[in-house]
This record gives C-alpha cells, structure tokens and sequence, in this order.
C-alpha cells in the first residue's frame, strides 16, 4: 500500500464534493467553471508493481506454445495476466523463433 496525494474539489452549481489526483472538472457536469479547490487528502491505494519474468517461467512459456496452449491456459498456470503471456511471448520471438504448436 502506498499513500498518494489526492485534491478534493466542491463544484457550487452541482453541489458535489469530489476528489481527483489531477483536473478539477466536475465529475457530474463535467465542467470547471464553478469548481472551488478545498483541501488536499493523502489516501492510501494498493500500487501495482511488475513482477520480473525468471528463467523457469521463460522455459514453462516456450514449451507451453509449443505445445499449442492457449495464452489464457499459460496465465492461468503462471498467476500472470493474459496480456503479460502475451507480452512476454513477444518479446521473446525477437530473440528466437517460437512457433505454436511446433511439437504436436
């Protein structure tokens, strides 16, 4: 958990208080001429951090495509997301060629 600086802001013709990190256009009229800064809060948030790819999850992702699984099966086995399967998979055939399914 990381704590970040949030502003609160209180647009006058809505009469909605609401806090953002950056702008100050209300959130229900969408507009900036009204809105009055108040005070700034520091909130505590979950920060999300890349997890490094090891060598042994390189080699479960290589032979996994391989086989012909389907990236959603290897982020499943792996506790990645899709997209980072993706990703990494990317990555990796710019070093050396992988070919789903190769080995059936």
């Amino acid at each position: 958990m990381a704590k970040i600086k949030y502003k609160i802001f209180n647009c006058r013709e809505c009469e909605v208080e609401f806090y953002t990190q950056q702008g100050k256009y209300c959130t229900n009229c969408g507009d900036d001429l009204f809105v009055d800064f108040q005070r700034s809060i520091w909130l505590e948030r979950a920060v999300i951090y890349k997890r490094p790819w090891t060598n042994d999850e390189d080699i479960h992702l290589i032979e996994s495509v391989k086989r012909g699984v389907k990236n959603q099966v290897i982020a499943d086995e792996l506790g990645r997301t899709k997209d980072s399967v993706a990703e990494r998979l990317r990555r990796l055939r710019k070093s050396q060629k992988i070919v789903r399914g190769e080995s059936r």
